[in-house]
Order: C-alpha cells, then sequence, then structure tokens
C-alpha cells in the first residue's frame, strides 16, 4: 500500500512538474519575439522583412526571440528545444527551422 502511494505521488509529482514547464512559454507573435523589449522598432521591422524573404525563398522558417529569463528551465538548450517544438518552427520533418533565442538575465544566445 506504501509503494502505491508512493507512485502515486511521484507520477503527480512529475506531472505538474509538466504542466509548470508548458505554461511558462511565450506565444508566438511573429518572426521576431522581443519579449524582453530589447529591439526598436526599426530593427523589428527591417528583421521581419528580412526573415519572410528568407522564408519565401528558401522555405527555411526562422525566429528571433527575446526573452527576460529562462526560468524555470536550467539552460538555453533545454529552453530553446521546448519552445521551438512547441512553436512548431520550420517543417516537420525536413530540418527547416532556425531559432535564435535571447536570454537576457542569463546572457545567454
Amino acid at each position: 500500500m506504501v509503494r502505491k502511494i508512493a507512485f502515486i505521488f511521484v507520477c503527480f509529482l512529475l506531472l505538474s512538474t509538466g504542466l509548470l514547464f508548458a505554461q511558462k512559454l511565450p506565444k508566438p507573435i511573429g518572426y521576431i519575439n522581443d519579449f524582453a523589449g530589447v529591439m526598436d522598432q526599426a530593427s523589428k521591422v527591417q528583421m521581419d522583412t528580412i526573415m519572410k524573404a528568407l522564408n519565401d525563398k528558401t522555405g527555411v522558417e526562422m525566429a528571433v526571440v527575446s526573452v527576460e529569463t529562462l526560468a524555470p528551465y536550467a539552460t538555453i538548450e533545454e529552453y530553446s528545444i521546448e519552445l521551438a517544438t512547441e512553436w512548431g518552427i520550420g517543417k516537420r520533418g525536413e530540418d527547416t527551422g532556425v531559432l535564435l533565442l535571447l536570454a537576457m538575465t542569463e546572457t545567454k544566445i
């Protein structure tokens, strides 16, 4: 009986951790996603035009994302993989997605 309760408790912890991470990812707003507010408007417009042209000419879909912090994720790699998967950057099975992620607090790219 104790094992069963312990198993249920561990399952609950794992599921709740997954839900916590899923809630922390921002929603995409375009090719340029300046959630940290570090890019000026002219630069965002210019980069958006370049990203659209890149997608139209090559099929490569690129997203530039700035965030204040990676928290609750431990590494920028973990955050970027979760974000790219959640957003569906690029075409499935073709490796045509590129994500440039800037984490301001951790000073990571």
